[in-house]
């Protein structure tokens, strides 16, 4: 049986009936319905019912088919929440998620999987955004998450979503630079040193042999450039006795089919000499913004062409021609991405408790995040745990 509320503009229940599968709200500037949607196919109905191109890259119709169909279901079991007009019955915007256990705990969080560097609240257009953000999303949403103990929405992208009551600054943040006029000019824009490390590194480039940057186009061409990546990436983590989480087989059939199902949105690129590929770059672009997701290099032997910098210059280059002139790093602060000039990108998370058993957790990650933020905070705790420690001694 449907399950149907009525709730006011703040949010109080004024009728509760049968069990949660669908249920429909009243808000402040408009009527909405809130559908709970547990099944693959349903999910991916209601992203393509609507017909957008995302909030940010990660919100596509490709990127969240793929999630849902390779990465979900080696994680947790598909959630999402549709959000419509009460009165037309038209789809305005979906929170993709997905529940998995944590301990004792279910928790919902964005269908990311750890691919995604931002997230953000599908929706059909900035209106339908904003009249979901006003209508109080998460007082709509918490009684449709029923059986959900922690709902944990991270790394959200600039939104409406992002400026809720309840988000907080998240500890992650992206990178992102404007070219304004030429790739040149932004070369020079960088200070003379940067400029003339670049110039040298293409001289070196030339002196090993013939050259080329190439986007790889047909399926066979993109096969090898994304093996040579993969090749490259796991070569470089084995080095390092780390184990790539990337190297596992659900993440290879993620990347190839968005690689062959979405070329006009996911593209990777090669530098060769001599047809022997010294580095390799995925991304995807979403408006005039390009995203790097994955990069990788020949290694030690190709240390002095500096080829992950040379592919990043050649890849602005090509996009620039093609009218993209905004690159996105993505998330965590590397020096690599500190060099080529990067600001950051603010983004938000919002961690909130459904039920009495994810109370401690949440308290506790609140707890660590006033300790992260507040230096005198972290600084008395480090003055505590000295002194237990002499004590102790």
């Amino acid at each position: 049986m449907e399950t149907s509320h009525v709730i006011s503009a703040q949010g109080r229940t004024a009728s509760l009936l049968n069990l949660p599968a669908s249920l429909s709200f009243t808000a402040s500037h408009a009527p909405l319905r809130i559908e709970r949607l547990e099944t693959t196919d349903a999910i991916l109905t209601a992203i393509h019912d609507l017909d957008t191109a995302g909030s940010t890259g990660f919100q596509s119709a490709s990127w969240l088919g793929a999630v849902y169909r390779h990465l979900v279901p080696a994680t947790g079991t598909p959630l999402a929440i549709a959000f419509a007009c009460s009165r037309t019955g038209d789809r305005m915007g979906l929170l993709p998620l997905y529940v998995y256990r944590h301990k004792n705990l279910r928790v919902a969080k964005f269908a990311d999987c750890g691919v995604s560097d931002y997230n953000a609240l599908l929706t059909r257009d900035a209106g339908s955004a904003q009249r979901i953000a006003d209508a109080g999303l998460l007082d709509l949403v918490k009684p449709s998450l029923r059986g959900i103990d922690i709902l944990a929405l991270e790394r959200i992208a600039a939104s409406p979503l992002a400026r809720a009551r309840a988000a907080n600054p998240s500890r992650m943040q992206g990178n992102a630079l404007t070219i304004i006029d030429t790739v040149d000019d932004f070369l020079r824009s960088r200070g003379k040193k940067y400029r003339k490390e670049a110039e040298r590194a293409f001289r070196v480039l030339d002196s090993h042999g013939t050259w080329s940057f190439q986007r790889a186009s047909t399926p066979e061409d993109i096969a090898t450039a994304f093996a040579e990546l993969e090749r490259q990436q796991a070569g470089r983590h084995a080095e390092k006795a780390g184990q790539y989480a990337l190297s596992a087989p659900r993440f290879s059939a993620f990347y190839r089919e968005l690689l062959l199902d979405a070329p006009g949105s996911t593209h990777i690129f090669t530098l060769t000499v001599d047809g022997v590929i010294i580095a390799a770059l995925l991304g995807i672009t979403n408006g005039n913004t390009f995203t790097l997701l994955r990069i990788a290099n020949g290694g030690e032997a190709w240390r002095q062409v500096s080829p992950g910098r040379l592919i990043v210059i050649e890849a602005m280059r090509y996009f620039c021609a093609r009218g993209v002139k905004t690159f996105d790093m993505g998330i965590g602060d590397y020096a690599f991405k500190r060099g080529f000039g990067t600001q950051p990108v603010p983004l938000a998370d919002i961690i909130v408790a459904l039920s009495w058993r994810g109370i401690p957790t949440v308290a506790a990650y609140r707890l660590k995040e006033r300790l992260r933020q507040n230096e005198a905070l972290r600084s008395a705790v480090r003055t505590l745990k000295a002194r237990l420690g002499a004590l102790r001694a």
